[in-house]
């Protein structure tokens, strides 16, 4: 049973400015503010009082639940990463393990193709229907003009890997930085990802078109530092 406070003629209760945002007095009797939309209460140690959530982006409330829109909050964001020691080269014309400042990078030669191979899983979270963000960070080994054309291609695990099957290599030009040493990324997205769904093993290839004399112009080794894979929808 709750007891009922006894007001002496005259009194009157007021809503400490600390609660006025959640509570409201009239007539004596404290009940909630209508916050006009199905909120969350909680105390805002910043503002010092109490107050109202605002729902975020991809979550609602239906009746008592708080829900999470899947797929939606996660887009653009990486699903991914690889670096130059996780490389599990081709058998033959493979980019070249080799540090720079101790750095890890995967050298690929400027004379002819080479490729980088790495292996993943993607998250039974991901939304793969607008394609996949390939970012790419390297520099030149020496040169800092002239530019590099990068492919991305993807293999899907699920048939005899005993014998390669990668999709249709998506293609993008990067341009070397003006200063030696410092990062360019390079973006490509992939809609050819040879049928990959969430869940799936994946392997992905990287590689320097080198014998592209049009779009591949910059002398020396391309070396690759690292290598993530977004999320675009």
């Amino acid at each position: 049973m709750i007891a009922t406070p006894i007001l002496a003629s005259g009194d009157s209760v007021s809503i400490d400015p600390t609660a006025a945002d959640a509570l409201t007095a009239t007539d004596g009797a404290i009940s909630a503010a209508d916050a006009g939309a199905d909120k969350l209460l909680f105390w805002d140690d910043s503002a010092g009082k109490l107050t109202h959530l605002e729902l975020g982006t991809a979550l609602n409330i239906t009746g008592t639940t708080l829900n999470a829109s899947s797929g939606t909050y996660l887009a653009s964001k990486t699903l991914a990463r690889f670096t130059p020691r996780e490389n599990q080269p081709p058998t033959s014309a493979f980019a070249t393990l080799d540090t720079r400042n101790s750095i890890a990078v995967l050298d690929f030669d400027a004379a002819s193709d080479e490729s980088a191979i790495f292996s993943g899983v993607i998250p039974d979270y991901a939304d793969l229907s607008s394609g996949l963000k390939i970012r790419l960070a390297w520099m030149g080994t020496s040169a800092t003009s002239g530019n590099v054309r990068w492919g991305v291609q993807f293999e899907r695990c699920n048939t005899d890997l005993d014998a390669d099957s990668f999709d249709t290599a998506t293609l993008v030009t990067s341009a070397a930085d003006g200063t030696s040493g410092i990062v360019t990324v390079a973006e490509i997205t992939a809609t050819a990802l040879d049928g990959l769904a969430v869940g799936d093993t994946f392997r992905i290839k990287i590689s320097r078109d080198a014998d592209d004399a049009t779009n591949d112009t910059m002398t020396g080794d391309a070396e690759l530092i690292a290598v993530e894979v977004q999320q675009v929808a």
